[in-house]
């Protein structure tokens, strides 16, 4: 057995002795003494020149005591074992010595070479198993890399040579994935579990959030049926061991299309979204893509905006409930697609319905934290259904808040937000004297004219975001800001968030085609 190597710190001379020939008398263990220390404050010096595998260490020593360098010890290399020495008075001490990460405790009445050996011994084994831990998280997160690039598109054209370099086992034959939900992965329990399926080469990847993806192969199956029996009870072996449902992509053969595989997994998997009583395996088979679906929300949508722009609201409700209809029949596998689809729509039907909102931000944020935490498709369905039942019913129950001279100043506003340079422009059209027109505006819209003004014109950005790919830069000049950077800050002060991160939460498209048109 190689050696591990020693360090003693003591203040006593006679304890330092007898641990050195306690270290020789060892008849399994090869114990080699890279330093011997009186107090703490030598024993860091030599802790940082030495490296010692383990360290034995008084608890009471001048200088600096073993709690102490306990700490600074694990602070800089935790994996050095260290061993507090202590006398009976000294109990106390040694059970807080454990509590902040000592390896054990050896009282000086019991230093033999029996008992320094059976320490040394469980170091050495602790040491191995957290180099075999190690080096599993280090090929996880190796593997996680891989797939990240390439779902990304980044990695290079996947082979068998790529994949074993990263500890990928897969045969290109055979191949399927399932996906499901966890939030504490357990490799052993679930190795274990399998132990006895005819299925191979697993492999283990986290897609998202609290989403899991496994990889295999089925093993030695020629039989198309057989292949789909053993897929089938791979997946409801993993529905029971993480309680949740299992989506199944398929059977693949080539490694070029490990992406379509392990994103198949997924979209059966959000399948259970849309059950109100979710079974345990789904495949990808059953559902619809988010590309299938999307040209028909697009003309929804339009539709939808353009009842809410005539005036038309009493079809607003019966409208969205059509859509919501089409959406739980079709049920695409993309619930983030979905979700990001309604947080748009809705954006902009606040958008519309009163762009000087005093609770824009307030309604977006609500709206938003809703629409993300929606577990089902019902949750998602009754947020959806309730938020436009508000809508209607606040527009058409809606008093006139503003005097006459403030409604045509804030109509002007509306119209013209991105070409205001001052409030004199407003005032004007309005035909009051400046500071007089500014008393009665903060009087009836309880805001500055420089506060609704920036309003308007984030609001307006905001419907930008949502319905076209302009750049940051662009939207900023189109609402009426010259500087880029004062633009982010006065977005990210309402959201706390950046504009960029704003059109990611609703899935604003690329490329998209004509955006429905903006209110006047």
């Amino acid at each position: 057995m190689s050696g591990i190597k020693v360090m003693i710190v003591d203040d006593e001379l006679p304890i330092r002795r007898w641990f050195e020939k306690a270290f020789q008398d060892m008849a399994q263990v090869r114990a080699e003494l890279v330093g011997i220390a009186s107090n703490g404050g030598e024993a860091l010096a030599l802790f940082r020149e030495r490296e010692p595998d383990v360290i034995f260490a008084d608890i009471r020593m001048p200088v600096m005591d073993g709690l102490t360098l306990l700490r600074l010890v694990k602070q800089e290399r935790p994996d050095t074992q260290v061993v507090m020495v202590t006398s009976y008075d000294e109990f106390a001490y040694a059970k807080e010595a454990i509590a902040q990460g000592a390896f054990d405790y050896i009282l000086k009445t019991e230093v033999t070479a029996k008992k320094l050996e059976d320490i040394l011994l469980r170091a050495q084994s602790a040491r191995r198993n957290s180099a075999a831990e190690k080096a599993a998280i280090s090929l996880r997160f190796s593997q996680e890399i891989f797939f990240n690039r390439l779902l990304s598109g980044e990695a290079a054209a996947c082979t068998q040579e790529e994949l074993s370099r990263n500890g990928i086992m897969l045969r290109e034959h055979a191949m399927f994935a399932v996906a499901f939900q966890t939030n504490q992965f357990d490799l052993d329990n679930l190795l274990e579990a399998f132990l006895n399926t005819s299925v191979e080469n697993i492999c283990y990847y986290p897609y998202q959030k609290n989403v899991m993806v496994a990889l295999a192969n089925t093993a030695c199956i020629d039989q198309l049926a057989f292949q789909n029996q053993v897929i089938f009870q791979f997946a409801n072996k993993i529905s029971q061991c993480f309680g949740s449902p299992a989506g199944v992509s398929g059977l693949y053969y080539k490694y070029e299309r490990l992406p379509a595989m392990i994103a198949g997994s997924v979209t059966a998997l959000n399948l259970a979204f849309y059950d109100s009583n979710p079974q345990k395996v789904y495949y990808a088979q059953d559902a619809s893509s988010f590309q299938q679906v999307e040209p028909f929300l697009r003309q929804w949508e339009e539709q939808l905006l353009a009842t809410l722009r005539d005036g038309g609201l009493e079809a607003l409700p019966g409208q969205m409930e059509q859509v919501l209809d089409y959406i739980g029949r079709e049920t695409p596998g993309d619930v983030e697609g979905v979700k990001q689809f309604f947080s748009r729509i809705m954006t902009n039907f606040y958008i519309m319905d009163d762009p000087s909102h005093l609770k824009l931000t307030e309604r977006l944020n609500r709206l938003h934290t809703d629409i993300e935490q929606s577990g089902s498709y019902a949750q998602l369905r009754g947020h959806i259904s309730c938020l436009v039942s508000a809508l209607v019913n606040e527009q058409e129950s809606r008093p006139s808040r503003y005097s006459a001279a403030i409604a045509k100043a804030a109509a002007y506003i509306n119209k013209n937000f991105a070409r205001i340079q001052s409030v004199a422009d407003v005032a004007s059209h309005v035909e009051l004297n400046p500071d007089y027109f500014c008393h009665l505006f903060k009087r009836d819209t309880g805001m500055t004219f420089t506060q609704f003004l920036n309003q308007v014109r984030i609001n307006q950005a905001i419907w930008l975001l949502n319905n076209t790919t302009l750049k940051t830069y662009e939207i900023a000049e189109r609402v009426g800001y010259a500087n880029q950077g004062y633009f982010s800050k006065l977005f990210k002060q309402r959201f706390h968030m950046t504009p960029y991160e704003f059109r990611g939460l609703n899935g604003a498209p690329e490329g998209r085609a004509p955006a429905p048109r903006r209110p006047d």
